[in-house]
C-alpha cells in the first residue's frame, strides 16, 4: 500500500495491515478504534482515508454529516506536534486523554466526548466474575448452563456460516435496513467482512453453540500488550442471559494472558451504558475531539 506524504490522502486497503500493524504496536494504543482491524472494517462507513506524516500515519474519515475528520496520529515519535499539524487540516476525534491534555497546553480546544470514550475492565473480573459484586452475573451463568448445556468453541471456518445466519436473524429482529438503523446496517456489513478476514485482520472469534447451532458469537483482537479489545458481539435474544455467557467465555478463552479488556463505547445508548456499567469497569478511556480555538 503506496501512501502520500499528509494532506494527500489514499483509501484504505488491505495490503496495509502490515505497514498499520507495525506503527500501532510501536505506538501501543489505548483506544478501541486504533487498530487496523477497526479502522479497515469501518473504512466503507467512514471513507477511511490514510497519508503519511512524521515517520507514521495520519488516517481521515467522514463522519454521517459529511464533515472530515481525523484520527490521532499513528506511530510517530512527537504526537503533539504530529497532530498539531493535523489539527490544522480538520478537527481530531477519538483523542485519548493524555494526548488532549497535552494539546490543550499548546492552546488547543478539547472536547469531552464520554459517548465514545472506551469501557475497560479488569479481565480477571470478567473471566471470574469475582466477589459479591459479580453473585447476579454467576447466578445467570449457573442457570444458563443449567437449561441450556451449551458448548462455547473458538470460531472456526466451519462455523463462520452459522454466525452469518445468527448476524441475519439480529438484524431481522433489530430492523437494521430502515432508514432510522442506518448505524446497525454499517455494523451488519462491518461484521460480515469481518467473518471473511479473521486471520488476515490479526482478529479472533468464538462461539456458543446450542442443539448444534450459532447462538452467540464474539470477534477481537490485541489493542496492545497488556489489552484485549472486543469488537463486536452477538446473540439470539431468545436466550435469556446468554449475552452474559458469549461475554465471559470469549474473555477466558481469547483473552487470557491480558491484563485488560476493552468492551468500547455505549454511543449515548442508556440500555447499552448500564449493561456495560453493570460489569463494574476499572476505567473509561476518555475520548475528546481536538480543534484550533
Amino acid at each position: 500500500m503506496e501512501l502520500y506524504d499528509f494532506p494527500l490522502f489514499r483509501p484504505i486497503e488491505i495490503s496495509g495491515a502490515e505497514m498499520f500493524d507495525e506503527l500501532l504496536r510501536r505506538d501501543q494504543p489505548v483506544t478501541s478504534e486504533l487498530t487496523f482491524a477497526n479502522i479497515y472494517l469501518w473504512r466503507r462507513v467512514y471513507g477511511f482515508e490514510a497519508a503519511k506524516i512524521d515517520g507514521g500515519l495520519a488516517v481521515r474519515g467522514l463522519d454521517r454529516h459529511g464533515t472530515i475528520f481525523l484520527l490521532p496520529p499513528i506511530g510517530v515519535s512527537n504526537p503533539v506536534s504530529a497532530a498539531e499539524k493535523m489539527a490544522s487540516f480538520a478537527k481530531l476525534s477519538r483523542v485519548p486523554q493524555y494526548l488532549a491534555e497535552q494539546l490543550e497546553k499548546h492552546g488547543l480546544k478539547a472536547a469531552y466526548d464520554r459517548d465514545n470514550s472506551d469501557y475497560v475492565y479488569l479481565a480477571d473480573d470478567l473471566i471470574n466474575l469475582p466477589g459479591r459484586k459479580y453473585h447476579r452475573k454467576r447466578s445467570h451463568l449457573t442457570k444458563f448452563r443449567e437449561t441450556f448445556g451449551y458448548e462455547y468453541k473458538r470460531l472456526t471456518p466451519d462455523l463462520v456460516e452459522g454466525c452469518r445466519m445468527l448476524q441475519e436473524k439480529w438484524c431481522d429482529v433489530k430492523d437494521c435496513f430502515l432508514p432510522e438503523n442506518a448505524s446497525l446496517a454499517d455494523e451488519h456489513y462491518a461484521v460480515n467482512e469481518a467473518l471473511d478476514l479473521l486471520e488476515p485482520l490479526g482478529l479472533v472469534g468464538g462461539a456458543i453453540l446450542i442443539d448444534g447451532e450459532v447462538a452467540a458469537f464474539a470477534i477481537g483482537g490485541a489493542l496492545n500488550r497488556s489489552t484485549f479489545v472486543v469488537h463486536f458481539e452477538k446473540a439470539n435474544p431468545n436466550y435469556p442471559g446468554i449475552y452474559q455467557v458469549i461475554n465471559r467465555e470469549f474473555a477466558a478463552d481469547a483473552a487470557a494472558g491480558f491484563t485488560f479488556i476493552n468492551r468500547e463505547q455505549d454511543l449515548g445508548q442508556e440500555g447499552l451504558r448500564q449493561a456495560k456499567e453493570s460489569y463494574f469497569p476499572h476505567h473509561l478511556e476518555n475520548k475528546y475531539d481536538i480543534e484550533r480555538v
